[in-house]
């Protein structure tokens, strides 16, 4: 939670804030909430909660999931009792967005290959790969990136100042 969050909790004097780590142990986070009993409500983050909890805690009123979504949480057990979750839906939405596509970019361009090539300064193409080169009127030749052909191709390139060649 925030500390814009956590002042505007303090500032009211029905509401006791009690803080936890968000990776405290499930033993360690069902004593809590059994020395704090009774507990109206919980902002959770990472951390599970079911029946155990909703036992320990002895009055639970409301369960709130800070981040994005509510698998750590027992839905069922929650509506059994008739207990809300509330969930902020779209408070890290673009993040996760932004995540997703960096890893299907990394796949499709194939970017940690790619990157141990480049950082190694392995100009030989993987195995399976082969490299494409262009061969100077002087015999020598540039070695390009690797691409997806089954042998070495050797074009004939007429080089100039322009072309790098």
């Amino acid at each position: 939670m925030s500390q814009q969050g956590r002042a505007l909790l303090r500032e009211r004097d029905d509401i006791e804030l009690v803080e936890f780590p968000n990776m405290i142990s499930a033993g360690d986070f069902e004593a809590m909430l059994k020395t704090q009993a009774p507990v109206h409500g919980v902002a959770l983050g990472a951390t599970r909660f079911g029946e155990p909890e909703l036992e320990a805690s002895k009055d639970m009123k409301v369960v709130t999931r800070i981040g994005v979504g509510y698998d750590s949480v027992d839905v069922p057990a929650l509506s059994r009792r008739k207990i809300p979750l509330m969930v902020a839906g779209s408070a890290n939405s673009p993040s996760v967005a932004e995540q997703a596509v960096f890893m299907m970019l990394t796949l499709a361009k194939r970017a940690v290959e790619m990157h141990s090539i480049v950082k190694g300064r392995q100009l030989e193409p993987p195995s399976g790969q082969t490299a494409l080169r262009f061969v100077r009127q002087d015999g020598s030749y540039r070695r390009l990136r690797p691409h997806r052909h089954a042998d070495c191709k050797t074009l004939p390139c007429h080089g100039n100042e322009h072309s790098g060649l």
